[in-house]
């Protein structure tokens, strides 16, 4: 007579429960590595729901809470994928869902406070509609895992689903502190490394302005008038290609960018999108560094997100020789993160950036004294998680073999218990 568990199960094909299981335990990995890769976008997302509730809540709460709940996101996709802990992670990620996310984008698709949730950091930008589909699917597909999931075996033997969790956990939260003292590790904003902070016009689409007897002509950048009797009036078009970063002079609060940022030359470039928080102990690494740029045909410029006031205080109490201009501090953290950090720039393109307290002061020091490049501060995020991510999957590989190895020397045993005597 065939038990009821396996009366239920039949009802619920074995495939489709294994297709749940990827499906939702690869929206959860996603979500959670995508958070985990850039902490400082989940933790400014945060924030803007904060002031849209008007809750003043330390950034060391926020902080906290950003990485273990993209933690949880992602050692549960993960266990939920391979099938570990089969009871217990469907319906953790069904409580998280029916009591925190279904009702969060909900209000947010009625209310829309935020422009996106920030599920998935700037890897995939959704709308508020889709983010509540998507929750709402997820949720479709966990009520079935938390009736049915237990009943169908993982790829690990549940002996082993301590040192999967153990394993994964270790993995996101290397990748998540990396990726928070220093930079993100993939960044997806408009800034990566070898992209250009200088915007370029694409000149195709130009059309220079003239005026002769007050009447006004067009052309294009290949037939200029030559005759003197046109006198320019003005262009229109030439469309930017790349992001825009805005500069203004603190004295006269008039657009400066173009005289600021250069593509000819080596620039590093202080950026304190949040003064307020910034730390005068690291001012040492920055003065250090600009008394060796100055010898050596490279300027250093502050972009500081601070009114003419701030930045003067600024440049009183840092003992600043380097000229401070005022930016956005939208655009600065989109730039880079972090509260005082570094880009440096070579004939406009970005060469490196990350956080000045990071940066050992052992290697400035080598810098300084000329036995090593300025490049040598650079931070290999993508070097580092590909070296991350291949360790977690060789390791999560060479388990499985194991395990597989072991069976089949048990099972063996028991079918010829005394061969190994012979």
């Amino acid at each position: 007579m065939p038990k009821i568990g396996d009366m239920q199960s039949r009802h619920f094909p074995t495939p489709l429960i294994w297709i749940f299981r990827i499906l939702v335990g690869g929206v959860f990995i996603i979500s959670g590595l995508a958070k985990n890769l850039d902490p400082w976008g989940f933790i400014y997302k945060i924030e803007d729901y904060l002031s849209v509730w008007g809750w003043d809540i330390p950034r060391t709460i926020v902080l906290t809470g950003a990485l273990c709940l993209s933690t949880f996101e992602f050692v549960s996709g993960c266990m939920l994928a391979v099938g570990c802990y089969r009871r217990i992670v469907p319906r953790l990620m069904l409580a998280l869902m029916g009591a925190f996310m279904l009702p969060l984008t909900l209000y947010i698709l009625i209310k829309d406070p935020v422009d996106d949730c920030g599920c998935f950091g700037d890897f995939i930008v959704l709308s508020n509609f889709w983010t509540f589909a998507k929750n709402v699917v997820i949720t479709g597909m966990l009520i079935p895992l938390v009736i049915y999931n237990n009943r169908i075996n993982g790829l690990y033997h549940s002996a082993l689903q301590w040192i999967i969790g153990v394993v994964t956990t270790l993995y996101i939260g290397a990748v998540g502190l990396l990726s928070y003292l220093v930079q993100p590790m993939i960044d997806f904003r408009p800034y990566p490394e070898g992209a250009s902070i200088v915007a370029e016009e694409q000149n195709d689409n130009i059309t220079f302005v003239y005026e002769k007897d007050g009447i006004e002509y067009e052309f294009g950048i290949d037939d200029l008038p030559e005759d003197e009797t046109y006198s320019f009036v003005g262009r229109k078009g030439g469309e930017e290609s790349g992001a825009r970063l805005t500069i203004f002079d603190p004295a006269t609060e008039e657009d400066v960018t173009e005289e600021v940022l250069t593509d000819d030359g080596r620039q590093l470039l202080l950026i304190m999108s949040e003064p307020a928080r910034a730390d005068l102990s690291d001012t040492y690494v920055i003065n250090e560094l600009n008394d060796y740029l100055q010898e050596h045909d490279c300027e250093m410029i502050a972009l500081i997100a601070a009114g003419p006031e701030k930045i003067a205080e600024w440049q009183n109490l840092s003992m600043a020789e380097y000229p401070c201009y005022m930016a956005d501090d939208t655009q600065l953290k989109e730039l880079v993160r972090g509260i005082m950090s570094m880009i440096f720039v070579e004939d406009g393109i970005i060469k490196w950036k990350r956080t000045i307290s990071s940066i050992d002061l052992k290697k400035v020091e080598k810098v300084t004294s000329g036995e090593s490049d300025i490049n040598e501060l650079r931070f290999n995020g993508k070097g580092i998680f590909a070296s991350l991510s291949v360790g977690l999957l060789s390791l999560l590989g060479m388990i499985w073999v194991l395990q597989i190895i072991s069976l089949i020397i048990l099972r063996r045993k028991a079918t010829h218990p005394g061969s190994d005597k012979q």
